[in-house]
């Protein structure tokens, strides 16, 4: 979408879209979600995560961080996976 003020409101306001109702899909599927959760890396830098989905019943957790970006190539899907891993599994100890 390019920078300017106007493109930043309506790209954040997207994101927020795709991320309330996402968390509320989880909810109906009987997940404990949070939004906007701060956290800190084992690097001592904050994060700030989407949403957490916990499932209590098995002690699972699941760290969720939509991202809308423009398709360029084929293996986009893998990279952006290694670099939200690369971001976020460092902050699991502290959540």
């Amino acid at each position: 979408m390019g920078y300017s003020p106007k493109n930043d409101s309506l790209r954040n306001t997207r994101h927020h879209r795709v991320r309330s109702s996402s968390a509320a899909s989880l909810q109906k599927l009987k997940f404990e979600v949070y939004e906007e959760v701060h956290c800190l890396s084992t690097d001592g830098s904050t994060r700030r995560v989407d949403i957490v989905a916990l499932d209590r019943s098995k002690k699972k957790a699941t760290i969720l961080h939509p991202t809308i970006r423009i398709e360029r190539e084929i293996k986009q899907a893998k990279e952006v996976d290694e670099e939200k891993r690369s971001i976020y599994l460092p902050c699991i100890p502290h959540l």
